[in-house]
């Protein structure tokens, strides 16, 4: 079985000084698929990638049944603009790297502070 090889396009709404956290769900003809030795990473970037602002925090809550969590941490969006581009590639068991969802985070202020 092969996931699709382009990427997804994702975008995402992230509030100033708050937590971003997203889960995806990989499924093949409705069916979860088991991404067992796949390994996540995903950044955001400026539109020239020429800046790197933050590692996007990659994890598996459940990576036998293809959950995906992605974390845009509340201290990184201090320092993004209003617009920023990311990505997230997944690296199989054999090293194989395809990006699978891409997009654009695009903030929101927030106000409430601790």
């Amino acid at each position: 079985m092969t996931l699709p090889s382009l990427p997804v396009q994702k975008n995402f709404v992230y509030q100033r000084r708050a937590d971003l956290v997203v889960q995806f769900g990989f499924k093949y003809q409705n069916s979860t698929v088991n991404m067992t030795g796949y390994t996540a990473i995903g950044s955001v970037w400026d539109f020239d990638r020429t800046t790197k602002y933050q590692d996007l925090v990659m994890t598996w809550p459940d990576q036998a049944n293809g959950v995906l969590q992605m974390k845009l941490e509340h201290g990184g969006t201090l320092s993004l603009p209003a617009e920023c581009p990311y990505d997230i590639m997944l690296i199989d068991p054999f090293g194989l790297r395809r990006y699978y969802i891409e997009g654009i985070l695009y903030e929101s202020e927030g106000y409430s502070t601790p």
